[in-house]
């Protein structure tokens, strides 16, 4: 019919932000800012230095907190996120 609609602009934040965490029981979650919806959490379980071994946790650009079980087993994981 000739009609147009405008749909606002999302925008990602290309700076670095801080995470939050809060523990219940034996999970964890992970929060992060709105100005970050589009970022990926990464995970690894190694030693949080090395640049190998990051893995991206799935679904996570779409989100701006993430629930993570707790393992005892294997008690030290460390998380980042990444821009896109």
């Amino acid at each position: 019919d000739g009609s147009v609609i405008a749909q606002p602009a999302v925008t990602t934040a290309g700076y670095s932000t801080n995470m939050t965490f809060c523990v219940s029981g034996n999970t964890i979650t992970l929060a992060w800012p709105s100005t970050h919806l589009g970022w990926i959490l990464q995970s690894q379980t190694n030693n949080g230095i090395s640049s190998a071994g990051w893995f991206d946790v799935a679904n996570t650009s779409t989100v701006t907190n993430f629930p993570a079980t707790l393992d005892m087993v294997h008690p030290t994981i460390f998380f980042r996120l990444r821009h896109p």
